[in-house]
Order: C-alpha cells, then structure tokens, then sequence
C-alpha cells in the first residue's frame, strides 16, 4: 500500500533525527575519546619528568658530599657576633681531626695505600690559613667553608690506575689538578681564592669507613670578599670516572652592614 505524502514527510523526519542522533552520538566519542587520551600523554609526560627529578636528586643527594656551613653565609668581617656561628660549626667539624693519630691503623695515604683495618689520616694542619686560629678568614674578609662527605655516605670513586676520561665541561684548572696529583675526584667551586690542600680527594680516603678513626677527607676553600659586596658560589663535584659532574651546591657569600 502506498505512503500517503504525510507518512513519507513523517519517515524522513524521523531518519533525519536518527542520522543527526548518531551523528551527535560519534562527535560525543570522538571527543570523550580524544579528552581520555590527552590525559594518557598528560600523565606519561609528568610520570617522565617526576622519575627523573627524583633519579637525579636520589643520585646527588646518594654522595653525601656536603657544605660546611651550610647554606648562604652573610657576616660582617668587623663584627666577630655575626660569624661566631660558623666559626663555632667549622670549629667543631675539625676537632677529630686535631687528635692523635693512632699509628697502627691510622697511616699517610700520600705515601702508601691502607691495607684492611688501616684508614688514612687527614690532619687540620693541611687547611692551611683555614684553621681555628685564624678565625677561619673570616676577621679579614677571606672566609673559608670546608668540602667534606657525611660519615654514612656510600660513595665510593672507581680506584685504577688507568687513563682518566674527563668529562667535557669540566674546568681547566681542576683537570690541571687532577693531572698534578694523580687523584680522580675533585671540586671546583666559582670565584674561589684557593683550595687547600688541593682541590681533589684522594679516593683512597674512601677506603675501610667502618674502621675505628675513620674520618671523611676535606677540602677548604677560601673565598676573597675583599671590596666586594656578594659573590654567587656553585661548588660542583667531579669523577673523572663520569661524564657528568655528579653532585652540587650553590649559596651566596655576601657582606653584612
């Protein structure tokens, strides 16, 4: 039986909505769709970043190498009161190195390696002008801070004696170190006076830390604030066994009013 012309108008309308139905019905997925997925790569991408955020501070922070004092330093070399406070910390991270030393296990790893039970000995004497008695240079505007490692740190420098490979950005004048003391690890820190007693660890002060006497070896830096009213410091650790440096700090030295 033919449509009458109201049934037809009444079909074709009702295809219309349907088509117009589904084709809502595909933008919605089309656009769920694309909403879930730009979350996916959202999340991936932060996951990316987070790990290695973390990978590289666990990998710094793993060294235990340490500032002493820590953070910025702001004194006035005319005022004893505003650097009592890291005369007193320098003072303290030096006093086991001012005692005895235990000739049995204790011995001097610039002349020989320690065996098993030996650990080498460090003494305050090495530092130079950076010593108590000297107020660290603090009175004369030429502060010393002290390079070191916490006594849990498991870092441990490849030990060999063959070919160093630097890495490519590291500074000439601590290559020139590394190649006067024989050493493969060192610091360079930025608008440094001098280093004492080198700016390198020896990595045989790295050996045998759970032997009674054991301590950490140092490096002390002086920095010259003489006429001069801040000076932005980065101290950076190199391995020669590395291709990148592999640990730092960054902190300010200013004059005080």
């Amino acid at each position: 039986m033919p449509r009458s012309p109201t049934a037809k108008k009444e079909m074709a309308e009702y295809r219309y909505e349907v088509h117009r139905f589904s084709g809502m019905k595909n933008k919605r997925i089309f656009v769920l769709s694309l909403m879930i997925l730009t979350a996916i790569i959202v999340a991936i991408a932060l996951t990316i970043v987070l790990t290695g955020t973390l990978k590289s501070s666990t990998s710094k922070s793993s060294t235990g190498f340490m500032v002493l004092p820590p953070g910025d330093i702001t004194f006035n070399p005319e005022d004893p009161s505003s650097y009592e406070e890291y005369i007193a910390l320098l003072n303290n991270t030096i006093e086991g190195y001012e005692q005895e030393v235990d000739t049995e296990n204790m011995i001097n790893c610039n002349q020989r390696h320690p065996e098993p039970g030996q650990v080498c000995y460090f003494r305050d004497t090495w530092l130079n002008q950076c010593r108590k008695a000297s107020l660290w240079g603090y009175k004369q505007g030429r502060p010393c801070i002290i390079l070191t490692f916490s006594n849990d740190s498991d870092f441990m420098p490849e030990i060999s004696g063959g070919p160093r490979e630097y890495p490519e950005q590291i500074p000439e004048d601590l290559k020139e170190e590394f190649e006067h003391t024989n050493a493969r690890v060192g610091v360079h820190c930025t608008n440094a006076y001098d280093y004492n007693p080198y700016a390198v660890f020896n990595e045989y002060f790295f050996l045998n830390k759970n032997v009674t006497g054991y301590l950490p070896p140092l490096v002390a830096v002086t920095f010259d604030l003489q006429g001069k009213e801040v000076l932005e410091i980065q101290c950076t650790l190199w391995d020669t066994a590395s291709s990148e440096s592999i640990s730092a700090h960054s902190f300010r030295i200013k004059r005080s009013s």
